[in-house]
């Protein structure tokens, strides 16, 4: 099921035999002047490192009287930490790294260093022998879970907290909004420095409760969608780049989506009375701690220390 799938970015590279055994060996792209640059794979004296995203571009690029196939026969699959792709879109758009076709991204010497520290795991394929079927990373819609669970997130005043469930003071009939996206609660809330928005609180809810929001939910943009106890709305996930983290403003815009879900009436009733009763956490002292030691890697060090793996939509059912 869910557990099975983790937070991993993943690039690609096609490699000459004698890098591939180094990276491999050292977790890392390695350091020194590499003959790949323009488009992907074309022959240059430019020092760049030449990584993409999309694993079709990597195995099948092969213009006209190129000799790819015999320089370069190993494909490299290089698991990154959350929120790599992010930091290299970021980066591509300042100018610190080559600007490429086909989702491709040039490193210069001086962001190697950077880029390997992210780096999770590499595996190699000889081309020569095996067309692998290369996993790639997704895109859309997903969650964060924990143990089988999947986790909302909100921002709430203080007075609205008692332990480890809600007060009765609530007004139900007013629409209260489930976000399952950490970082967008975190930038809408200021990290809880926000009037009313002072503590960052995680809720834990079975897999049948998601899909029964799923199931129930009118989206916003329908009109009748103001009568509804149970609304649902896609936005763009945010990410932070521990690069450039100088203050809680530096958010870039992800390419995943996010759902948050806003429930009002009968069904906020119950999800306060019995949904969030024991299952509710105050993670307010954890991420601002994250906030002032500001790690190098922000997201992986938030989702790691909260215990969270990403999963898909399409893993939900």
């Amino acid at each position: 099921m869910a557990s099975s799938i983790d937070s991993r970015e993943i690039l690609y590279r096609r490699m000459s035999e004698e890098e591939a055994q180094l990276t491999k060996s050292s977790k890392g792209l390695v350091k020194g002047q590499v003959r790949i640059a323009r488009g992907i794979f074309r022959h240059s004296s430019e020092p760049f490192k030449w990584l993409t995203s999309r694993p079709d571009y990597a195995l099948g690029y092969n213009p006209h009287g190129s000799i790819m196939d015999l320089e370069y026969p190993i494909a490299a699959v290089i698991s990154c930490a959350p929120g790599t792709l992010d930091a290299l879109r970021e980066l591509k758009g300042k100018g610190e790294i080559r600007k490429g076709p086909r989702n491709g991204y040039g490193l210069p010497s001086n962001i190697i260093d950077w880029f390997n520290k992210r780096v999770i795991a590499v595996e190699t394929y000889d081309l020569r022998h095996e067309k692998p079927a290369l996993p790639t990373t997704q895109s859309g819609i997903f969650y964060l879970h924990r143990d089988g669970t999947y986790v909302f997130f909100q921002a709430f005043s203080p007075k609205y907290i008692n332990e480890d469930r809600f007060s009765d003071s609530i007004n139900v009939h007013r629409m209260s909004w489930l976000k399952t996206s950490l970082l967008w609660t975190l930038w809408r809330s200021d990290w809880g420095r926000k009037q009313g928005q002072e503590r960052i609180v995680e809720v834990s809810v079975q897999p049948g409760y998601l899909r029964d929001l799923e199931d129930r939910m009118v989206l916003t943009k329908y009109q009748h969608s103001a009568e509804n106890e149970i609304l649902g709305q896609i936005d763009p996930d945010r990410a932070i780049i521990g690069r450039f983290w100088s203050s809680s403003a530096n958010y870039w815009v992800n390419a995943n989506s996010t759902r948050h879900f806003g429930i009002r009436g009968k069904t906020l009733a119950h999800y306060i009375n019995e949904v969030t009763s024991g299952n509710l956490r105050d993670i307010t002292d954890t991420v601002r701690n994250v906030e002032f030691t500001r790690p190098e890697h922000p997201t992986a060090t938030l989702y790691q220390t909260l215990g969270y793996a990403k999963v898909h939509e399409t893993a939900l059912r």
